[in-house]
C-alpha cells in the first residue's frame, strides 16, 4: 500500500494513489500500485511523471496535478479509459509521446502556455474528444476551433478525432502535417480536406 518511486513516494488508500516528494518519479518504472486506482492525486515538489506510470488505469476518472509538474513522461496515460476532462497546469514544459493515447472517453483538454514540447501521437486514439484548447499566450503551439497548429500555423498537428463536421479547411498557411494528425477523425469527417 505504500513505497518509493524514483524521488517521490506513494501511498494507496483505497483506490486513491497520492504521490508525494521532491523530483522526479523517475523513468520506466511501471506502476507498483497495480491499475484498479480511480484517483490519483500528485502533491507538490513532483516535478516529473514516469513513463508508462498509470498505463492501464482503466477506472482513473481524476487526476490532480501539482503547479510543481515540469514533464508528463511517453505512454504515462495510455488507455485510461475513464478519465473524460484535463487541464494541464502551467509549468508543464513537456507532453511526451502517446502520453494519453488511447484514453477513449476523453472530451476536452486544456494546454498551458508553458508547454512546449508535443510528443508525436500524444492523443491518439482518444476517440471522444472534441477540442483541444492552448493558451493564447503560449509561444509555440495555438489552437484554432479545437485544432493544434504551429504559433505560426505553419504545421497542423492534431485535429480532435470527434470534432463535429462533414469535412475540414485545412488553412492556406500550412505546409506540413504531422503524421496521425487526422487519424480516425470522426470516422469519416475529414474526407475533403
Amino acid at each position: 500500500v505504500s513505497g518509493t518511486i524514483g524521488s517521490c513516494t506513494w501511498t494507496l488508500n483505497g483506490t486513491v494513489l497520492t504521490i508525494r516528494g521532491n523530483g522526479s518519479m523517475g523513468y520506466d518504472v511501471g506502476s507498483p500500485w497495480g491499475t484498479g486506482i480511480t484517483e490519483l492525486i500528485i502533491e507538490e515538489g513532483v516535478t516529473d511523471i514516469a513513463n508508462s506510470t498509470f498505463s492501464n488505469c482503466a477506472s482513473l476518472r481524476k487526476v490532480t496535478f501539482p503547479k510543481s509538474l515540469r514533464s508528463i513522461g511517453a505512454m504515462s496515460f495510455r488507455q485510461c479509459v475513464s478519465l473524460t476532462s484535463l487541464i494541464i497546469p502551467e509549468g508543464v514544459i513537456a507532453i511526451e509521446n502517446g502520453a494519453f493515447s488511447g484514453c477513449t472517453a476523453l472530451v476536452d483538454v486544456t494546454i498551458p502556455k508553458t508547454v512546449t514540447s508535443l510528443g508525436e501521437e500524444f492523443f491518439t486514439d482518444c476517440i471522444s474528444l472534441i477540442s483541444i484548447s492552448i493558451d493564447e499566450n503560449n509561444p509555440s503551439f495555438k489552437s484554432v476551433d479545437g485544432v493544434v497548429f504551429s504559433k505560426d500555423m505553419t504545421k497542423l498537428i492534431k485535429y480532435p478525432q470527434d470534432k463535429a463536421g462533414m469535412s475540414y479547411t485545412v488553412p492556406d498557411t500550412v505546409t506540413e502535417i504531422s503524421a496521425k494528425a487526422f487519424y480516425k477523425a470522426n470516422h469519416s469527417s475529414v474526407r475533403d480536406f
